[in-house]
């Protein structure tokens, strides 16, 4: 099922709203126990010293069509 998910992403309607962070360092706030590292935080220093916290949360949705195998 993690093979059909991955070989065909599927349409994004909100593709033209996310943005491409995946230069960041990403340190995952999620847990030890958790199952799924899907939360974390990264920050980038501006110019004049302030800091830009980025708070980042998957979206594993974006991978499952309704109806697929892996929609449950």
């Amino acid at each position: 099922a993690a093979e059909l998910a991955s070989s065909c992403p599927c349409p994004d309607p909100d593709e033209a709203l996310r943005r491409d962070l995946t230069h960041q360092k990403v340190i995952t706030i999620d847990d030890e126990t958790t199952t799924e590292i899907d939360d974390g935080l990264s920050v980038d220093w501006l110019e004049d010293g302030r800091a830009r916290l980025w708070i980042h949360i998957s979206d594993p949705t974006r991978w499952v069509n309704p109806g697929d195998v892996l929609d449950m």
